[in-house]
């Protein structure tokens, strides 16, 4: 089941894509009638969106941009648990003071 903020990514991607600069994430959902909160989340959730930089006033707050993307580019790849094998690849550490 998809959560209520996950249909908003692609208007958030349209919406930076029309606004070379780069839009804060108040900006975002003012402009879309949702909340920050869920726009921090799509923002963090979409693999072209990135912060392009950083606004002063009464607080300091993140300006993003949706980098091109090619058509034939693959998804990054998922992120999920490691395997037995590639945890035991870790260093051991062995007290050798006793």
């Amino acid at each position: 089941m998809k959560k209520p903020y996950e249909h908003k990514a692609p208007l958030v991607r349209n919406l930076l894509k029309a606004n070379i600069e780069g839009l804060t994430a108040k900006e975002i959902s003012m402009q879309l009638g949702a909340e920050e909160r869920h726009i921090y989340r799509v923002l963090n959730k979409m693999p072209d969106a990135y912060i392009a930089s950083w606004t002063e006033g009464r607080y300091v707050t993140a300006k993003w941009r949706v980098a091109y993307v090619p058509p034939h580019c693959p998804p990054p790849p998922k992120k999920g648990k490691k395997t037995t094998q590639e945890r035991r690849k870790r260093p051991l550490k062995i007290d050798l003071s006793s």
